[in-house]
């Protein structure tokens, strides 16, 4: 027969030890094979893989308690209503035989009194004719027909009386023998009851002490199981502990986590505002640079025409010495002049670029399209390019 359990549940105290096989080797064991009545008693009963197995072999044990509880107390009801039921039955009909031998003997006590009581009236009868016959002189008269007529008579009357002796004498020992038969089955019924209920008590005896050892055996699962559970209970509150450690310091690092991203969004924030700043401020000083510049080309673009302007007039009218030496003069300053505004438009175009990268740059830290061609607001156009340069 395959066995339902197959290990006892180790509690969890010993669960470290190593030499103990794990639950996934105790499942892939096979079952024990039982040979005898104790193994299938230790397979089904008293075996169990886990705390479910238990629970379930513990409700089958109550079950199986209250069950022989149930039946020893059925049989127990059935054994002494069948012994009583015997009992008075041959005591009934022991009593019914001692009645039969008691009134039988009463019939025949009675019977042989009568029988004794005529004997005795008949002799003293006798008795009475034998004094009366002395009495009167009769005796000599009387013949020897008569005298053997008596004598026959009371011979008669003696083996009566012997013959009804033997008799009653037979019924009295027949009546005794009945009544040794009485007594001996009475006896027998007696020995029966006491075997019986010998039988029984030791039958009784011994499925009280199977009811014990049940009881012990359950009490000792229950408390193994009460063990385990409380091994079990603190087991979970030392991790609940550890738990409630863990979240405390995680909650401790979560706050100085947060500290520290507040303390790097801030400076992020002045680094960005720093640099906003920094970025405003060469922007503008470059356009202010930019238009002064600007006004200084238009300016010397104004001087160039003017130059050029009077080298026409001059043209037109044939110099002097003097006309010589102020168009050489002018020819010289509108060589400067014409190199002047080369280099001024090269640094413009640079300072343009500069700007739009520093305008796109502000864009992205102002989080607005950037400023296209080096415009700039109507109010810093308006402005003198002096002032420009003091701001």
């Amino acid at each position: 027969m395959a066995s339902v359990g197959k290990f006892k549940l180790c509690s969890r105290n010993s669960c470290t030890d190593p030499s103990l096989p794990t639950d996934a080797e105790m499942e892939q064991m096979e079952p024990l094979q039982a040979e005898n009545i104790d193994a299938v008693i230790t397979n089904n009963l008293i075996l169990f893989c886990s705390i479910g197995g238990l629970q379930e072999q513990n409700q089958k044990l109550l079950k199986i308690v209250r069950e022989l509880g149930s039946k020893m107390e059925a049989e127990e009801h059935e054994y002494h209503e069948a012994l009583d039921q015997e009992q008075s039955e041959a005591m009934r009909e022991a009593h019914e035989a001692i009645q039969d031998l008691a009134a039988q003997l009463e019939r025949q006590k009675k019977s042989s009194k009568m029988t004794i009581q005529a004997y005795m009236k008949e002799r003293d009868a006798f008795k009475a004719m034998l004094a009366w016959a002395e009495r009167s002189g009769l005796h000599a008269g009387i013949n020897a027909a008569e005298l053997e007529d008596v004598q026959a008579r009371f011979e008669a009357y003696k083996t009566e009386m012997g013959m009804d002796s033997v008799k009653f004498r037979e019924e009295l020992q027949q009546g005794h023998r009945d009544l040794g038969q009485v007594n001996v089955t009475l006896a027998k019924a007696n020995a029966k009851i006491g075997y019986l209920t010998g039988k029984h008590f030791h039958s009784l005896t011994t499925s009280y002490c199977d009811l014990d050892n049940l009881t012990k055996r359950n009490q000792q699962l229950y408390d193994q199981y009460d063990a385990n559970l409380r091994a079990e209970k603190k087991i979970w509150e030392s991790i609940q502990v550890h738990l409630v450690q863990e979240n405390k310091t995680l909650s401790v690092e979560r706050s100085h986590l947060a500290d520290l991203v507040a303390n790097v969004q801030r400076m992020a924030t002045l680094n960005d505002q720093e640099r906003m700043t920094a970025g405003v401020w060469r922007t503008r000083s470059r356009q202010w640079m930019t238009r002064y510049m600007k006004a200084q080309l238009s300016q010397e673009c104004d001087a160039v025409r003017h130059v050029t302007l009077q080298k026409d007039i001059d043209l037109n009218d044939p110099p002097g010495q003097d006309g010589t030496e102020q168009l050489s003069q002018a020819w010289e300053s509108l060589v400067g002049a014409e190199t002047s505004k080369v280099d001024l438009q090269e640094r413009v175009n640079q300072l343009t670029c500069q700007l739009q990268g520093n305008e796109e740059k502000l864009a992205v830290y102002e989080h607005r399209p950037s400023v296209v061609n080096g415009t700039a607001p109507a109010t810093e156009q308006d402005l003198p390019c002096e002032q420009q340069l003091e701001h």
